[in-house]
């Protein structure tokens, strides 16, 4: 079993909280030990699942048991989830390896553990409150900077795949917790037209787009890798 990080925006991590979310599809861009790839899709070669190509332009030929297994994540991993956070405000300028070295509050406290505020839902622990020490939050800190040790979320992978992001079901769009992301306040991507496809899917269409439109828009219907999960 290995344990591994994922990162996940506010209203995803709010929807882990409530249980609304169990999936979540990223570009597949890397496979391990070939690196990042150019091209990749069903392969025409006997005996062969998988054909891709590596930035060096060289070209592989997998077996899906293999390909798997260079994925990020295998069934049985558990995931760490980073999350965007905040500690107390003096501390700005420090990287959080600085604060993990050491974490002691004031002269005369034990070292406790490291004042954080997770922004997802604003829930404080750590934090020591007295009328001496007015406790004031600093900057935003990034998901993909949040330590091990401070994550309060563990998932346990319970299924990958590989397929296009346009292959989505209207149950995989719900299990990707789209609708906790539009209560927060996204928005949706309507078109020139009234468009005739279902509204779940602009849902997840609008969702997809507002994290990847930048590498692997919707339109472009890219290859992800689907993970499944429980908390």
């Amino acid at each position: 079993m290995t344990i591994r990080p994922i990162a996940f925006t506010g209203a995803m991590v709010s929807a882990l909280l409530d249980g609304r979310k169990t999936q979540t599809r990223r570009v597949l861009a890397s496979l391990r030990g070939l690196g990042k790839i150019t091209e990749f899709g069903p392969s025409d070669t006997n005996g062969y699942d998988w054909h891709c190509r590596d930035r060096e332009m060289r070209f592989h030929d997998l077996r899906d048991a293999d390909m798997r297994e260079r994925l990020p994540y295998a069934v049985g991993d558990l995931l760490y989830v980073r999350e965007c956070w905040r500690t107390m405000a003096n501390w700005d300028d420090q990287s959080p390896s600085d604060l993990m070295a050491s974490n002691a509050l004031w002269p005369g406290h034990e070292v406790a553990p490291l004042p954080r505020r997770y922004d997802a839902d604003g829930f404080e622990t750590g934090v020591i409150r007295e009328e001496n020490y007015p406790f004031e939050m600093g900057r935003l800190r990034a998901a993909m900077h949040m330590p091990k040790r401070l994550s309060r979320i563990t998932l346990k992978v319970t299924d990958v795949r590989v397929e296009r992001v346009q292959e989505i079901g209207d149950a995989d769009i719900e299990a990707e917790g789209a609708a906790a992301w539009l209560k927060s306040g996204g928005k949706v991507w309507r078109g020139p037209e009234p468009s005739p496809v279902k509204p779940s899917r602009l849902v997840f269409r609008s969702l997809w787009d507002s994290i990847n439109a930048h590498r692997a828009p919707w339109d472009s219907n890219p290859w992800v890798w689907v993970v499944g999960f429980e908390k």
